[in-house]
C-alpha cells in the first residue's frame, strides 16, 4: 500500500542550515550577508545561520574578497557596471565600502575603461554615424555608458577621438 506524502514542517536543525546554505551555493556564488539573508528567509535561527556560516568560511566556500573581485570582473567585461554604479551594486549585495572599492579598483586595472567603451561602443551602436548624428543620437549614446557607471569625461573623449577618426 502506497503511504501518502504529506509535507511535514520540521524546525531546521543545525546541519539543515549548513546543508541549505550548501545548496545555495552551488548556483552561483554569494557574499555573507545575501547567503545569511537567504537563510533567515529560510527561517533558521540566528545560531545556525552564524554557524552555517562559519562553516561555509572554514571550508572556504564563502570568501566576500573572492566574490566582489569575481562579480566586479564579471559586471565590468559584460559592460554592465563600472565606476561607482559597480560599486553600487557591490553594497547593495552586502560587501562592505572598502572592499566594494579595492574590488573595483583591481578590475579596472585588468580592464582599461577605453577598450571597455570601445568593445561595447561597437556591440551596441554598429551602425552610428559619427559626423550625420543629431544632438539626440548622440546623447542617446551618451546616456547609455552614463547610466552604466562610465565617467563623462571618459565617454566624451571616447566620442570626440571616434569622430576625429573617421573624418581622417
Amino acid at each position: 500500500m502506497k503511504r501518502k506524502r504529506t509535507s511535514r514542517i520540521r524546525p531546521p536543525g543545525k546541519s539543515d542550515a549548513f546543508q541549505q546554505a550548501l545548496l545555495l551555493l552551488t548556483g552561483r556564488d554569494h557574499s555573507e550577508a545575501e547567503l545569511a539573508a537567504k537563510l533567515r528567509r529560510r527561517q533558521f535561527s540566528p545560531e545556525e545561520v552564524t554557524e552555517a556560516l562559519r562553516r561555509c568560511r572554514e571550508y572556504g566556500y564563502v570568501d566576500d574578497r573572492r566574490y566582489a573581485l569575481m562579480r566586479a570582473r564579471s559586471l565590468m567585461a559584460e559592460g554592465r557596471a563600472v565606476g561607482f554604479r559597480l560599486a553600487a551594486d557591490l553594497r547593495r549585495r552586502g560587501l562592505d565600502g572598502e572592499l566594494a572599492e579595492s574590488a573595483l579598483k583591481a578590475a579596472a586595472e585588468e580592464i582599461p575603461l577605453e577598450d571597455l567603451l570601445e568593445k561595447i561602443f561597437f556591440r551596441r551602436f554598429s551602425g552610428f554615424d559619427f559626423e550625420n548624428a543629431d544632438s539626440r543620437e548622440r546623447s542617446r549614446v551618451v546616456n547609455y555608458f552614463l547610466r552604466r557607471g562610465f565617467p563623462l569625461e571618459g565617454i566624451l573623449q571616447f566620442i570626440s577621438k571616434k569622430g576625429s577618426q573617421r573624418k581622417e
